[in-house]
């Protein structure tokens, strides 16, 4: 009996630690040389989701995310950046987060980097630099922008202010004054398609001013305030946010869920914004394999699909591709009940279907 109550003891306590509390520490915080996966999550996947709630010993299940595209976290050393912007950062920054060129009309954006400053007690993004048309911008903040301060524990709350002024002569000056306000208002399980962690969760509000001044107008523009708010679930030893959703206020609101995930051989994305479709779906009801078809079919076209059930629990996933129009796959193993399917096409649609399983 002593044996059995020292089993049960025991047990209890292993159950106990893996739903604890955990700590975020500078050792949580990414490296130089990591490259981290995310999936940026499809519009129908994220309608109805409540990335709002949380609480101590929390439970978020958002394992029916689709992924619409992926990208990779790339952090750098100071070093391998350009070195036009090593006078700036190299004694300010320990590490630079690589970021995407884009280019407009006539003008580019290249070499974007984000600068991080990493120590144990803090990680903090001390400015950015690009490349505008050619012309190098390193910009350095006024003040650090403090993202986590350690140890990071549930109900922790801080702020800071920050700024930066960015100018090109004869085109435009942009000032930012920006407050940040950090709280970590929940602490429990995370389920994405990445997996199930233990996570605290932290939401932070950054109240941004802009004053842009045009040498090509006759007349000052206004200044304009844009609320942006963030939630982050982190965890330990995974470098960066397990799941990060950041809704943009103003006067065209953005909002945006993005994810860790393993590498996806994901069909080319033309319109991650379009809207659901449907997907025709035999037999249906089913005991066993349905054929799942679509106009979009083609052979060796594919993506990854998703069944749920009706409380949105993920209970089968993974990749497909079409012979013809058409993708055959086996269900028996599910019990019965109605499913939804979701598939993610070549064009970018969000395929759907209930299912129906004898």
């Amino acid at each position: 009996m002593k044996k059995f109550l020292l089993y049960l003891y025991l047990m209890l306590m292993v159950v106990s630690a893996a739903h604890a509390q955990i700590t975020i520490t500078a050792a949580d915080m990414p490296n130089t040389g990591d490259t981290l996966r995310m999936s940026q999550a499809t519009p129908a996947s994220v309608l109805g989701k409540n990335f709002a709630a949380t609480g101590a010993n929390h439970t978020w299940d958002f394992s029916t995310l689709m992924p619409a595209s992926q990208y990779l976290d790339t952090f750098v050393s100071v070093m391998s950046t350009p070195i036009l912007y090593y006078p700036t950062f190299l004694a300010t920054a320990s590490i630079a987060l690589k970021g995407e060129s884009f280019s407009m009309s006539t003008f580019s954006l290249t070499n974007v980097y984000d600068f991080f400053k990493e120590t144990t007690s803090a990680f903090t993004q001390v400015g950015f630099a690009a490349q505008f048309s050619g012309i190098p911008l390193p910009t350095l903040y006024s003040s650090p922008d403090y993202w986590y301060r350690f140890p990071l524990n549930f109900q922790d709350k801080d702020s800071c202010q920050f700024g930066y002024t960015v100018a090109i002569p004869t085109l435009f000056s942009l000032s930012n004054q920006s407050k940040r306000v950090n709280m970590v208002d929940g602490w429990g399980t995370l389920i994405t398609p990445f997996g199930t962690f233990q996570t605290l969760r932290i939401m932070s509000v950054i109240t941004s001013r802009d004053s842009l001044q045009s040498d090509s107008l006759p007349f000052p523009i206004p200044p304009t305030t844009t609320v942006t708010t963030e939630y982050k679930w982190l965890a330990n030893g995974h470098r960066a946010p397990l799941l990060t959703v950041t809704n943009r206020g103003g006067m065209n609101p953005i909002s945006t869920v993005a994810y860790r995930d393993h590498f996806l051989n994901l069909a080319s994305v033309q319109n991650p914004e379009a809207v659901t479709t449907a997907l025709s779906i035999h037999p249906n009801p089913t005991s066993g394999k349905i054929r799942i078809s679509h106009t979009e079919g083609q052979n060796g076209t594919g993506g990854m699909y998703r069944i749920a059930d009706l409380a949105g629990k993920t209970v089968m996933q993974g990749a497909y591709s079409f012979a013809g129009n058409s993708y055959h796959l086996d269900i028996s193993s599910l019990p019965s009940g109605i499913y939804v399917l979701q598939m993610v096409l070549p064009s970018g649609l969000t395929g759907t279907a209930r299912i129906v399983k004898n």
